[in-house]
């Protein structure tokens, strides 16, 4: 019966948020309590929060016959097994990164106009530049602004190689965007407080690079913007009547 699979499964839920919480200062006696108090359960709160629900008619509301008042869907078992397994195994970033295969890079020799052409026509709007396997930095549209206030009257033509922004792509250079790196084993819950975490910055993450070193030094493995992020809580998040 999917009720005796659903009460198993909550009881490893709570099996593993026991150990999430073995070392804190917990705020209510309930461990599932405290993670949907938890900003970690926020791709999951809607769904838990109705996973508990019926977690206490099943329990608290059993019929005369000893058989469940009511059966959860296969939804919102699968629901349930999902956040089960996400705690046990949480998501690693690069599972909805834009792996290294599909990020497109540039390098100082090429065209400026060629690639902001590409760029347009592709939807990217950061591209790693790499100059003989060394990460260089990042062009973007601020890259351009920076360049054009620096040199007034100048002009972007057919000419134009990004060398010659050499000065405005290193990561630290970018006026009102900041680059972080992160190693393989970084979670979705590690970019999601590094996209947070710049809310009170003037600077905002535009992206985070993962590399197999963890910084700027290592081979790239892919990227993630913050609507790779927002796309991840959308795609985790159920909707209730497919519940």
């Amino acid at each position: 019966m999917r009720s005796e699979e659903f009460l198993l499964l909550y009881r490893q839920l709570e099996e593993a948020l026991e150990n999430k919480y073995a070392r804190s200062l917990r705020t209510t006696g309930s461990v599932v309590m405290e993670y949907l108090r938890d900003d970690d359960s926020l791709p999951f709160r809607d769904r838990l929060n109705l996973c508990r629900e019926i977690r206490n008619i099943l329990t608290h509301n059993a019929a005369g016959d000893d058989s469940a008042v009511v059966e959860p869907s296969e939804a919102i078992v699968g629901a349930l097994r999902e956040i089960v397994e996400e705690l046990k195994k949480p998501l690693r970033a690069l599972t909805f990164a834009t792996g290294a295969e599909g990020v497109m890079r540039a390098r100082m020799d090429f065209a400026a106009i060629r690639l902001m052409r590409d760029m347009q026509q592709r939807g990217f709007s950061h591209i790693p530049v790499y100059d003989g396997g060394a990460f260089r930095g990042v062009f973007s549209v601020s890259t351009v602004f920076s360049y054009l206030a620096a040199h007034p009257g100048s002009a972007i033509d057919e000419n134009t190689r990004l060398s010659d922004f050499r000065a405005f792509l290193p990561i630290e250079k970018h006026m009102t965007e900041r680059f972080l790196f992160m190693p393989p084993a970084a979670t979705y819950m590690d970019v999601k407080r590094a996209f947070e975490a710049d809310i009170k910055k003037r600077k905002r993450v535009a992206v985070i690079f993962i590399t197999d070193t963890g910084d700027e030094s290592g081979a790239l493995l892919g990227l993630i913007t913050p609507w790779d992020a927002l796309s991840k809580v959308q795609g985790l998040s159920t909707l209730i009547e497919d519940i």
